[in-house]
């Protein structure tokens, strides 16, 4: 092949298409837990926030819903996404009886950790084939557990192609990549690397070469959030999830979080979730 045929396979994509695939391609597609339920009784889902990305996708019977005020029935051959943070509850739709689910717990987010549903915050999806993506997800939950990682990574392939999926049907629309002035970006890289304790202020500053009244004011410009508040939101919700998923101590997941101690990790927890991590950790084995 000349060169002159070989540049021809380089062509960019269309600017849209190259967009999505620019965003898809650093997004951060988290796995959480994944559980099939029957039931055959009253049945209601009080109203709550999670941290995470609920779906919900019947393959028997129906719900009624309600996300931050909307309301709606989710039907089989349908999944309800629900972001991060927003209010919602549902009950059997009226006239139901019994009810056969998965329910998956996700984390989908751009590498600035800002969740990709924050613009629409709940909708509900046609699937294209809803008893084979039904089967594809209960296999997943039936598998799911410590002694197998590795479905993560089976259900990180699902849930892409479930969002090219919803962007194809337009449900959900893709953000533009999230660009960050590239001071803020070479901070973000160096907090992650910090493992021991909390980096002040003084220190991201000593780190930029800056004030640190000119680091706090760059850093929450670019991302809505001061350098401690960011590092602390950051570390809760990774050691929370460690918490959800594993059967580490308080105290060892504390120390692998960079908390000083766990009596600050406690403090921080508490104040963040409004309970304490065990408490947290009893309530998300029992959720759905």
């Amino acid at each position: 092949m000349n060169k002159k045929e070989n540049k021809s396979l380089t062509l960019p994509f269309p600017p849209a298409l190259a967009s999505t695939f620019e965003v898809l391609a650093t997004v951060e597609l988290e796995w959480i837990s994944a559980k099939v339920w029957w039931v055959d009784a009253q049945w209601d889902l009080p109203r709550r926030s999670l941290d995470d990305v609920f779906l919900f996708v019947p393959l028997e019977g129906s719900i009624e819903v309600d996300a931050l005020g909307r309301r709606a029935t989710v039907k089989p051959g349908q999944v309800w996404w629900v972001d991060e943070g927003v209010e919602h509850s549902a009950r059997l739709a009226q006239g139901v009886d019994s009810l056969k689910v998965v329910a998956l717990h996700v984390h989908v987010r751009d590498r600035h950790h800002v969740s990709l549903l924050a613009q629409v915050e709940s909708f509900i999806q046609p699937l294209s084939h809803p008893q084979a993506w039904f089967d594809r997800l209960h296999r997943m939950a039936v598998l799911d557990g410590p002694e197998a990682r590795w479905v993560g990574d089976h259900l990180r392939t699902e849930l892409r192609s479930l969002l090219l999926e919803a962007l194809e049907q337009g449900c959900l629309s893709m953000p533009k990549a999230t660009r960050y002035d590239p001071r803020v970006e070479e901070l973000i890289r160096w907090i992650s690397s910090q493992r021991q304790g909390i980096p002040s202020l003084e220190q991201c500053a000593e780190f930029l070469g800056l004030t640190p009244v000119h680091t706090r004011n760059l850093f929450r410009q670019n991302t809505g959030q001061t350098p401690h508040h960011y590092i602390l939101e950051q570390r809760l919700r990774t050691a929370r999830r460690e918490l959800h998923l594993a059967k580490s101590s308080v105290a060892a997941v504390a120390r692998r979080h960079g908390f000083a101690s766990p009596q600050q990790f406690h403090r921080a927890f508490k104040n963040r979730y409004q309970c304490t991590p065990l408490e947290d950790r009893e309530a998300f084995a029992g959720q759905l």
